[in-house]
């Protein structure tokens, strides 16, 4: 994953009550955080206004919505 990819919350992330208002948004990776670390982290601005930063495990990439 680099910055600019367009990403939503995995299955693992979606079931946690804290993420509860990302379910079902999109959002666009914008800073890696500590590249050298074990924990890939990522900064993500949510397109619905909210920011964050997400571990790797949380994200998915966004797929195009039929």
């Amino acid at each position: 994953m680099k910055v600019g990819d367009l990403v939503e919350l995995s299955s693992r992330a979606k079931s946690v009550k804290y993420n509860r208002s990302l379910v079902g948004k999109i959002g666009i990776v914008t800073e890696k955080a500590n590249p050298s670390s074990i924990h890939e982290l990522y900064f993500v601005h949510w397109f619905s206004g909210s920011q964050g930063f997400m571990n790797r495990n949380e994200l998915k990439f966004a797929r195009r919505k039929k």
